[in-house]
């Protein structure tokens, strides 16, 4: 009986000691999100990425899947942003972003609660025009710093140069010893048959010596 007891105490020790570690603050319920999202004054496309972020920590990203909206009022219909946090984090400020760009309207992490909010971003496109307007005001040449041409002056052309080809120097004596190593052929390897015989013999060397000690 004591021993069940033992054994009792050490499962409830261990599951203690593996709540501790997993961390002394405990996931609550998610918060859903859902609303009218648009691009420069457009809606967004089908395909649009909104994260939503608490603190550095991103909590929640969906892809929508029609055009100008995320979620929807009936939860059956699917399509909300599930932002999901730990007890210490209720209360705090919930940033957005729409693909990647921040959007102004943030709201507050309440646990279990359903929040319709509308998002927002600028285009791209004004930055993008701008850019190219400098790029081509930038390309415009200062009349003064442009070249003349002189029709009395003669155009030089440099005389070609022809590379000289370096002739390797090979002494006689050299190409005398490479002749004679190319002619002279390989080592001549023991024959099959007197390599055969060399081990006769040394079984039968071997054999005499174990019939001798018997």
């Amino acid at each position: 009986m004591k021993m069940q007891h033992g054994i009792v105490l050490i499962l409830l020790l261990g599951l203690v000691a593996g709540a501790a570690a997993a961390g002394d603050t405990p996931p609550v319920f998610p918060q859903e999100f859902y609303g009218g999202v648009t691009i420069g004054g457009s809606p967004a496309p089908a395909g649009t990425v909104i994260t939503a972020t608490i603190g550095e920590t991103e909590c929640g990203s969906i892809q929508t899947v029609e055009s100008g909206k995320y979620g929807d009022p009936d939860r059956r219909l699917g399509g909300r942003l599930i932002v999901t946090g730990t007890a210490d984090q209720v209360g705090e400020t919930i940033t957005f972003s729409v693909n990647g760009v921040a959007a102004p309207q943030t709201s507050v992490f309440t646990s279990e609660a359903i929040t319709a909010l509308d998002l927002s971003v600028p285009g791209s496109g004004g930055s993008g025009g701008g850019g190219s307007g400098g790029g081509s005001g930038g390309s415009s040449k200062d009349p003064g710093s442009q070249l003349t041409y002189d029709p009395d002056a003669e155009a030089t052309t440099p005389p070609a140069t022809t590379a000289a080809t370096a002739t390797p120097d090979v002494k006689p004596t050299a190409i005398a010893e490479a002749q004679e190593t190319a002619t002279q052929g390989p080592a001549t390897a023991l024959p099959t048959w007197a390599l055969a015989l060399i081990v006769v013999l040394a079984v039968a060397l071997a054999a005499s010596l174990l019939m001798r000690r018997k």
